[in-house]
């Protein structure tokens, strides 16, 4: 789903606000076929593979805990530290690797929302296979 616009804004991760469009008060869902994946390899400082270690992919247009909450993308590696996420948008993510259980809860998405400045960038493009290294 590229985008949700309701009254010709978009409201993809924020509350309808029934009744307060103007002009084309319209729903309008916006649907992508461009979308693509991103592969991680984690291991740790000397080379070996981390399994079952959790990895986020945080989209860096998030501008809010609650964006950032909505539209990551999470999962754990397996026994070789690697993980793929589903189909995802094209844009750039920050990747960051944890011990910690990535959940929905404020407090992990308080530590995943503090952790995009040492994250990994990672650039996906349209119908892409990106992938990125990341050491725990």
């Amino acid at each position: 789903m590229k985008d949700i616009e309701y009254g010709g804004h978009s409201i993809l991760y924020a509350p309808i606000p029934v009744g307060k469009a103007t002009g084309d008060g319209g729903l309008r869902i916006i649907l992508g076929q461009d979308g693509g994946s991103i592969s991680a390899r984690v291991t740790n400082k000397d080379g070996n593979p981390v399994a079952d270690c959790s990895v986020a992919l945080i989209p860096a247009a998030a501008s809010s805990e609650a964006i950032l909450a909505a539209s990551m993308s999470s999962g754990r590696t397996d026994q070789n530290g690697s993980w793929q996420s589903g189909i995802i948008a094209p844009g750039k993510y920050y990747a960051v690797a944890t011990n910690d259980t990535i959940d929905k809860s404020p407090e992990s998405i308080g530590t995943l929302w503090k952790a995009r400045t040492s994250a990994t960038e990672v650039e996906l493009t349209a119908h892409g296979k990106a992938s990125v290294s990341l050491v725990h």
